[in-house]
């Protein structure tokens, strides 16, 4: 039996609002009825990750996600199978990473920097929304969360930013 699910890709840069976003989604829809495929789950671990010049992670670019795991969970959920994702905490030492399984739904949705970016993840979604936020806005947003939930300082946050 073919199974059709309505995709939702939404991307938006860093501290755009797309996890806020998500969560007013998901709580105004009945339960069941939408899953939520996240691509910061597939960050690669920091030492096959980049680096920039001065030595630098710079996870901001389309080569930091293991985009054929992505892709590969995106066409398990379209299938109608149930996907296990192990949350990414490469950038918390110590912490153990959770597994998160997620159900299929009828409504799909792909969320991340770069959902619009790879061609084979693009050409499945069904609507495509864009969180367009002023820079000064992401900027002040993104130095708190990373502060606050992730513990990094203002300078390597604005490092990062900045480059």
């Amino acid at each position: 039996m073919a199974h059709r699910h309505y995709v939702v890709g939404i991307a938006g840069g860093s501290a755009s609002g797309k996890t806020s976003f998500l969560n007013q989604l998901k709580d105004n829809l009945p339960d069941g009825s939408v899953s939520i495929i996240s691509q910061d789950n597939y960050y690669r671990p920091q030492s096959e990750q980049l680096v920039d010049e001065n030595g630098e992670v710079n996870y901001d670019l389309p080569t930091s996600i293991d985009k054929e795991a992505f892709f590969s969970d995106l066409k398990q959920l379209l299938a109608g199978n149930p996907i296990t994702i192990t949350e990414y905490c490469f950038n918390r030492e110590g912490a153990i990473p959770n597994k998160i399984i997620v159900q299929p739904a009828p409504i799909l949705v792909v969320e991340g920097l770069f959902v619009f970016h790879y061609p084979e993840i693009r050409h499945l979604i069904d609507l495509r929304v864009y969180l367009d936020v002023r820079e000064e806005i992401k900027l002040q947003r993104r130095i708190k969360r990373d502060r606050d939930e992730r513990g990094y300082p203002e300078d390597a946050v604005r490092y990062q930013w900045e480059h």
